[in-house]
């Protein structure tokens, strides 16, 4: 099983409800701690190429 990490905010998130449809997820709430990088910027990074 492959798994696949997917960072954001919870409404980040939200907005790929569609492909993660049927799919088992584990949720981890992280600490509200400063990222080096945008987390905008992290999940297109991710998503990039898997979705419209």
């Amino acid at each position: 099983m492959t798994q696949q990490i997917i960072e954001g905010t919870w409404e980040e998130i939200l907005q790929h409800a569609s492909e993660l449809a049927g799919q088992r997820v584990r949720l981890t709430i992280l600490t509200n701690e400063t990222v080096s990088q945008p987390v905008e910027e992290n999940l297109g990074k991710l998503l990039q190429g898997r979705v419209g």
